[in-house]
């Protein structure tokens, strides 16, 4: 190895485990441990029931106190959406979303679960999950 690379070696370490986490070092091994960011709906959702009213389970894992926003969409058009903050850590909650009026029964519906700083918009999520192909009957 030149002294180029054994020079840029440890500040590439450095950069890429600013980047995906924390690492710790022993003399000539690094190991990176990566933090990231999690959300998901834990059930099958792939069919739902038509109504105006949804409580969703939604388990994560963040980093940080976050907002997670639970979104109904119908052929790529949002419907509605529900939202919660949820501390630091590991877990699982509830996130309601209301509505005026009933689903309308049928196919090509997602939902979407995101995790966000609180107050945050859609292009600031920190993890996301969709499920793409939702009935409601």
């Amino acid at each position: 190895m030149n002294l180029n690379m054994k020079l840029l070696r440890p500040i590439f370490f450095i950069v890429v485990s600013f980047l995906i986490g924390s690492w710790t070092s022993n003399k000539n091994n690094v190991t990176l441990k990566p933090k990231k960011e999690i959300v998901t709906f834990p059930n099958d959702l792939t069919k739902i029931a038509c109504k105006k009213n949804y409580t969703f389970m939604v388990s994560y894992n963040a980093l940080k106190k976050r907002e997670i926003v639970v979104e109904i969409w119908k052929g790529g058009e949002w419907i509605h959406s529900g939202k919660k903050v949820i501390k630091k850590g590991e877990g699982m909650t509830f996130v309601d979303v209301n509505m005026d009026q009933k689903l309308i029964k049928g196919t090509d519906y997602s939902l979407r679960v995101q995790l966000r700083p609180i107050g945050g918009t859609w292009n600031q999520l920190t993890a996301y999950f969709e499920i793409p192909e939702v009935t409601v009957r």
